[in-house]
């Protein structure tokens, strides 16, 4: 009997140390009414769907436990609406015609000012490539700096090493570099440099 209330007991503080995400969401579209979002994210190279709820009355919500933090995305079909981090809290989402909002946890802030940054139109090559590398310099530590790094080389048809990449790479933490597709583009990188370099 004791071990059992021990097990129930031990089961109840582990529970309890997991942390969870709320995910409120609005919308004005009023097409989007009735159409089915999905929670996506990448695992183990594939990306997986790990929740769904339809859009009510321009309303959704997903909840769900927090293992590890990580940049999810919300589709509709297979389309990506907009990036959102899972952590622990309650996360607001709004959906509107002319911009899409995120926050309430601290990583989502600090995702949707990046990205509200990023897509002005007034912003220049080389003050972009400043926001970037700023942006993932002081994010080497949490799931941003390795997210903004793959979206920022995602339309690169060959991995190379660029100056901001060079500079981020120069400076980066340990942690930031063992993150998986930083690992993969480096190496990549350094094949195509070989290659450029005759060896």
């Amino acid at each position: 009997m004791i071990k059992l209330l021990y097990c129930f007991f031990a089961s109840i503080v582990l529970a309890s140390c997991a942390g969870s995400y709320n995910i409120e969401g609005s919308s004005n579209v009023s097409m989007l009414d009735g159409h089915k979002l999905y929670l996506k994210v990448l695992k183990d190279d594939a990306i997986k769907n790990i929740d769904s709820c339809d859009i009510v009355h321009g309303k959704f919500s997903f909840v769900g436990n927090v293992d590890t933090t990580r940049v999810a995305n919300v589709y509709m079909d297979d389309d990506i609406i907009m990036p959102v981090v899972l952590e622990d809290g309650d996360i607001v989402v709004k959906i509107d015609n002319t911009q899409h909002t995120i926050g309430g946890t601290p990583l989502n802030d600090k995702l949707y000012e990046f990205l509200k940054t990023f897509s002005q139109d007034a912003i220049i090559s080389g003050k972009m490539d400043n926001l970037i590398t700023t942006f993932i310099e002081s994010n080497f530590d949490n799931v941003l700096g390795p997210y903004i790094f793959q979206m920022a080389t995602a339309d690169y048809k060959y991995p190379m090493f660029e100056p901001w990449i060079e500079a981020i790479l120069s400076k980066a933490t340990d942690k930031f570099k063992n993150d998986k597709y930083v690992k993969e583009y480096v190496s990549a990188a350094q094949r195509n440099q070989d290659i450029m370099n005759g060896m």
